[in-house]
């Protein structure tokens, strides 16, 4: 995207001032673990929701800075990239191989959770400026070190958890609608949906197309550290560097397909063509 850097995280501004000028990258509000559902949330994460406010407030902010015009044309052209889901998904499928009772069914209903991402994140970004889309959507979260490594019944075969991906694919489809939808009744916004899924599944057919040897295993057993063990020596032949994430060789090629590749992995178009660059 022509960044010098990438965007430093809000939390790490410690309320200094924002100033908008040459070399300004914009603002991270990311965190780990985040969730949509604040019901989900814990002391670790920074859900969305709160995002957002601290997104409320940076717009605060930078409205005694610059004028209302500025502002507007700052925030209209800006890419809000937005990566969730994952985190919800994961807790749902706890909640679902729970031996509790049956929860209330707001607590496991996927279009529920669709239709929270538009109402407590989308809405609420749009209505403050925002209107440009990156979304990336959830991959098959049953594939993950996490869930394969761990004994379950799902699964019976080894391998892939079929109904966690279930829960991913559901989700997906409805956060594809749900943005399509948005589209069509907020004036102004445009997105690009990047099929996280499809292009982990793509992958994971012919993985050594891209170098890869292992998309099974975690290149990182535990924390890496002298009790657990340092990380595997070609970390660049794994798709996993832990039991839920992947390696920075992953995440680039990732990004470089969502950026700019064919229209295969992004839905109506690429994150380049949604900023308008040449």
């Amino acid at each position: 995207m022509g960044l010098e850097m990438s965007p430093p995280a809000f939390l790490s501004l410690n309320n200094s001032l924002i100033e908008v000028d040459v070399g300004f990258s914009g603002i991270n509000y990311a965190s780990a673990y985040a969730v949509i559902w604040t019901r989900f949330d814990d002391a670790e994460s920074v859900s969305l929701p709160r995002q957002v406010r601290y997104f409320s407030n940076t717009v605060e902010e930078l409205n005694g800075t610059v004028t209302e015009h500025e502002l507007t044309e700052l925030l209209s052209k800006s890419l809000f990239l937005i990566s969730a889901g994952t985190s919800d998904l994961y807790r749902i499928a706890n909640i679902l191989d729970s031996p509790s009772p049956s929860p209330p069914d707001n607590e496991t209903d996927i279009p529920h959770l669709v239709a929270s991402y538009g109402e407590l994140v989308v809405r609420p970004l749009h209505a403050l400026g925002a209107r440009r889309f990156g979304v990336v959507n959830a991959p098959p979260i049953g594939c993950a070190p996490a869930v394969t490594e761990q004994p379950h019944s799902h699964s019976p075969g080894g391998g892939c958890d079929d109904r966690m991906n279930a829960l991913a694919r559901e989700f997906n489809d409805g956060l594809g609608s749900l943005m399509a939808g948005l589209s069509s009744s907020l004036p102004g916004l445009r997105y690009s949906v990047a099929d996280f899924y499809g292009f982990s599944n793509a992958t994971f057919m012919n993985p050594s197309a891209n170098g890869f040897t292992n998309t099974d295993a975690a290149c990182c057993k535990g924390p890496c550290n002298e009790q657990f063990g340092a990380p595997c020596g070609n970390r660049r032949e794994y798709w996993f560097w832990d039991v839920g994430h992947t390696t920075e060789k992953a995440a680039k090629l990732a990004a470089a397909a969502f950026y700019d590749g064919e229209r295969q992995f992004t839905t109506p178009l690429n994150f380049k063509r949604l900023m308008g660059i040449h």
